[in-house]
């Protein structure tokens, strides 16, 4: 009987070496939103970035606010300030401070399946949206200048800059 046992864990064990062997698991992401046209123009072939049309960035937040909440908020709003002025008053990007517990919000916190304090980019193609949760961006709250360069470098990305 100890034999049967032992022969099933052998088996069990290289099965699971075998199905979580680092060769299973997938290295080759796609890039961020990134999708490339090929066009023949000229006989030529040539390559663009699809950009953005739109960008929404969204502060999710609760109704007493830590500091956490409020050092999000100031930051993004500087970074939009002093780099994406012109972006902002041409409507290309909007931002929105949400409180979570109103129930007018209720839809778009849904949308967003929010689950915490947090700072989502909503990208807007056509008709085609693309959101992300900026989960990275919150371990440099104590770092305002890491913080800008690092939403700046996502805002250009997505504008094609």
């Amino acid at each position: 009987m100890k034999k049967i046992w032992l022969l099933f864990f052998i088996i069990f064990s290289s099965s699971l070496l075998f199905w979580c062997s680092p060769s299973m698991v997938q290295t080759d992401y796609p890039k961020q939103q990134e999708e490339i046209l090929t066009t023949n123009k000229d006989n030529s072939d040539y390559q663009s970035k699809i950009v953005a049309d739109k960008i929404q960035l969204y502060h999710f937040r609760g109704t007493n606010q830590c500091w956490t909440c409020i050092t999000l908020w100031e930051l993004t709003l500087k970074t939009l300030d002093e780099s994406f002025a012109e972006e902002v008053k041409s409507g290309k990007i909007t931002y929105e401070d949400i409180n979570v517990e109103l129930p007018e919000n209720y839809d778009l916190v849904q949308k967003f399946d929010v689950k915490n304090i947090s700072l989502y980019i909503n990208s807007i193609v056509g008709e085609n949206e693309s959101y992300e949760e900026q989960v990275s961006l919150m371990r440099y709250l104590n770092n305002e200048e890491q913080f800008k360069q690092m939403l700046k470098e996502k805002l250009d990305w997505l504008l094609g800059k």
